[in-house]
C-alpha cells in the first residue's frame, strides 16, 4: 500500500534530459587537467504529483542506464542521496558519484554512440523503478567525444590550413610516426614552418639516415654557411662529430672538384678530418681567432695522446702554421698530461713546419707553464732529426727558459746530441759539417773553439774551504787532495783557484765548483792574492808562495824558487795592492 502511493505522487514526473561532457572547468577544476576527469552528464527534471503541482522537499533518487527500454540489466547505476527539489526543479550531476568510464562490478565504460535510456527509483525500493524509462537524447559533441573522426570519414582536402586555428594541431595530438615523408609534399615545409627554440637535455633536431646517404646535407651556393653551428654557452659547442667506428671521421671537411677521390684511409678514427686537392692555397681545415686569448684551432688532450696531429705521407707538412702579425703565434700547442701539438712524416721533410714572415714572429712556439718538469718543444726521431730549424736572416732555434732549470736538453742513446752544417741542405754528413757533439759528451769543432774566459782549470778537491785568487799547494796529510800555501818557497805549490775559467775540466759534468770543490788554474790568465812581504812587486816578477798563507810574493832567491813558482805577475802591486793578474807558470 505504501509502495503504490509513492509511484502514484510521482507518476507526472516530467523529465528534460540532455547528454553532454561538461569540461572540468565548470567544476572549478583546472583546464589542464581536463582530459583525466570523468564524464557528466548534467539531469533536469520538473516532480509534479497526480494533480500537477510541484512536489518540494527532500528525496533519495537512483538512477540507472540501459541499452534498452524496458527489462534487460543496467549498464550503469548512481544513487543520490538527499536531492532537495524545490518547486518541483531537480538538477543533478550524473557520473558525479559512480563514474560513466568506470561504473564498477566489470561493466564497460558507458557510451552514447547508440541509443541509451535511463530509469529513476524514487525511495530504497529498487522494484519501484519509474515507467516508462526516458530516452537519452546525447548531444552533436557527446557523440563526437565517444567516436572521434576517423581518416576515412574526412573526404581528400576537406581540412584546410584556414580551417585549423593557430596551435591547433600539437605534437600531443600525432600519433609517433603518424606524419612520414610521403605525407608531406614537396617543398611544403619551409624555414618559417620550422621551430628554431626549443628548451630541453635532448637534441631539438635528430636525423637518422640507415642508408649509405647523408642523414644531414647543407649546401650553399653564394658563398654562406652550408652547414653552421653556434653555441653561446660557456662550456657549449657549435659543431660536434662523434664517430665510433675506428675507421670513420667524427667531422670531415673537403675542398675538392668534382669526381675527386678522397683518400678517407689516410685519417682512420679522426675525430676532424680535412681534405684538399685545389691548389696549393687550398685548406681542408681553417682556424680563425680574432679575439684577445683566442685560438683559430685548438687541440686538448687529457690522457696522453695527441691534442693535435699532422701526418704527412708526401713532401707537404702535416700541420702547418703561419704567423704574419707581430708577436703572433701560427701553432701553439697545450697539453694537461700528453702531448700539445705532435708532428710525425713518414718520408717527408716535417712533421711539423712553422713559418713566421714577420720580424718578431715565431713560426712554431711551445711554452711549459709549469714550475718544473715541463718542456716547451719537445723533437723525438727514432732515425732522423728530432728538432731542426732554419732561417734566412734571424734566428734558427732559441731556447728560454726564466727559471733556474735546464734551457734546453737533448736525449740520443747512439748517435751525436747536436750538429751543425755550412749548408741549406737537408742533409748534414759531408765536409759541410763543422761541429758535432756526440752521445758521450764530446765536442768536435772544424774551425777551433772560443770561450768567454782567459784560462784552463779543472775542479780539484780541498781539505779546506778555498776561494779565487787562493794560491794552493798539494796536501802531504790527504791523497789528490789540497790546502792553502803554508810556508815561503814551497815546492808543493800546485797553482791559483780560478776566478772565471773558460774551460773547465771534471770527471763529473755537474760539478761547478765550491769553497771544498775548488777550480784550479792550470793555465792561462787568473787573478791572484799577492803579498809585497818581499818586495814590491814588478810586471813580470817569478811570483811563489809566501809566508801568509794563500798569498803570493815576488821570488827574491832564484835558487829557492826552483820548483816553487806558481806564475808571473802581469800588474805592479804595491803595500795596497792585494790582487793582481797574473799568468799561471808552473816551474
Amino acid at each position: 500500500m505504501q509502495a503504490r502511493s509513492i509511484r502514484q505522487r510521482w507518476c507526472a514526473i516530467i523529465l528534460m534530459v540532455i547528454v553532454a561532457w561538461l569540461p572540468a572547468v565548470l567544476l572549478g577544476g583546472s583546464a589542464a587537467g581536463a582530459v583525466d576527469n570523468p564524464r557528466l552528464v548534467p539531469f533536469q527534471g520538473r516532480l509534479v504529483d497526480e494533480h500537477g503541482d510541484p512536489r518540494v522537499g527532500v528525496f533519495r533518487v537512483t538512477f540507472r542506464i540501459y541499452d534498452v527500454p524496458q527489462g534487460g540489466l543496467d549498464l550503469w547505476t548512481e544513487t543520490h542521496e538527499n536531492v532537495s527539489i524545490i518547486n518541483g526543479q531537480i538538477n543533478v550531476l550524473l557520473g558525479s558519484i559512480t563514474s560513466l568510464d568506470d561504473p564498477g562490478s566489470g561493466k564497460a565504460p558507458v557510451t552514447f554512440a547508440a541509443q541509451k535510456y535511463l530509469g529513476i527509483t524514487i525511495g530504497t525500493d529498487s522494484n519501484q523503478e519509474m515507467v516508462p524509462r526516458h530516452e537519452l537524447v546525447p548531444a552533436f559533441h557527446a557523440r563526437t567525444a565517444d567516436r572521434a573522426f576517423m581518416a576515412d570519414d574526412i573526404a581528400d582536402s576537406a581540412v584546410t590550413t584556414v580551417k585549423l586555428a593557430d596551435n591547433a594541431v600539437t605534437t600531443s595530438k600525432l600519433v609517433d610516426g603518424s606524419v612520414t615523408a610521403s605525407k608531406i609534399a614537396a617543398g611544403a615545409v619551409g624555414i618559417d614552418k620550422i621551430q628554431n627554440s626549443v628548451q630541453s637535455a635532448s637534441p631539438a633536431l635528430s636525423v637518422t639516415n640507415t642508408g649509405s646517404g647523408d642523414a644531414i646535407q647543407g649546401y650553399a651556393p653564394n658563398g654562406a654557411e652550408g652547414v653552421l653551428g653556434q653555441s653561446d654557452h660557456a662550456a657549449g659547442i657549435g659543431v660536434r662529430g662523434v664517430t665510433t667506428s675506428a675507421t670513420g671521421q667524427g667531422v670531415v671537411g673537403l675542398n675538392v672538384s668534382a669526381g675527386t677521390t678522397v683518400d678517407y684511409a689516410k685519417a682512420v678514427n679522426s675525430g676532424v678530418f680535412g681534405f684538399s686537392a685545389n691548389g696549393a692555397n687550398a685548406i681542408g681545415v681553417t682556424g680563425i681567432g680574432r679575439g684577445s686569448g683566442s685560438f683559430g684551432v685548438w687541440g686538448f688532450t687529457e690522457t696522453g695522446t695527441a691534442g693535435v696531429r699532422g701526418v704527412t705521407h708526401a713532401g707537404a707538412a702535416g700541420v702547418s702554421g703561419v704567423n704574419d702579425k707581430t708577436n703572433g703565434i701560427g701553432v701553439d700547442g697545450d697539453a694537461a698530461a700528453g702531448t700539445g701539438v705532435r708532428g710525425h712524416t713518414v718520408t717527408g721533410p716535417y712533421g711539423v713546419w712553422g713559418v713566421s714572415d714577420n720580424q718578431s714572429g715565431i713560426g712554431v712556439y711551445g711554452g711549459a707553464n709549469v714550475v718544473s718538469g715541463g718542456i716547451g718543444v719537445e723533437g723525438f726521431s727514432p732515425t732522423g732529426v728530432g728538432l731542426e730549424g732554419k732561417s734566412v736572416g734571424g734566428i734558427a732555434i732559441r731556447a728560454y727558459s726564466t727559471a733556474s732549470t735546464i734551457t734546453m736538453r737533448i736525449h740520443n742513446l747512439m748517435g751525436d746530441f747536436l750538429d751543425g752544417c755550412a749548408s741549406d741542405e737537408n742533409t748534414c754528413t759531408g765536409p759541410e759539417k763543422t761541429f758535432r757533439i756526440d752521445h758521450t759528451g764530446r765536442g768536435f769543432f772544424a774551425g777551433g773553439t772560443q770561450t768567454g774566459g782567459v784560462d784552463i782549470a779543472e775542479i780539484v778537491d780541498a781539505t779546506q774551504p778555498l776561494s779565487a785568487g787562493d794560491v794552493i799547494e798539494i796536501d802531504p796529510a790527504a791523497t789528490s787532495h789540497f790546502r792553502l800555501t803554508t810556508s815561503e818557497y814551497s815546492t808543493r805549490v800546485a797553482g791559483i783557484v780560478s776566478t772565471a775559467p773558460g774551460v773547465t775540466l771534471s770527471t763529473d759534468v755537474n760539478e761547478t765548483g765550491s769553497p771544498l770543490h775548488p777550480i784550479l788554474a792550470l793555465a792561462g790568465r787568473v787573478p791572484v792574492k799577492v803579498t809585497t812581504a818581499n818586495g814590491p812587486i814588478a810586471p813580470g816578477d817569478l811570483l811563489t808562495s809566501s809566508p801568509i798563507p794563500g798569498r803570493a810574493m815576488r821570488c827574491g832567491d832564484q835558487a829557492r824558487c826552483t820548483g816553487a813558482i806558481v806564475g808571473k805577475a802581469l800588474e805592479s802591486a804595491g803595500p795596497d795592492t792585494s790582487v793582481i793578474q797574473a799568468l799561471v807558470t808552473l816551474q
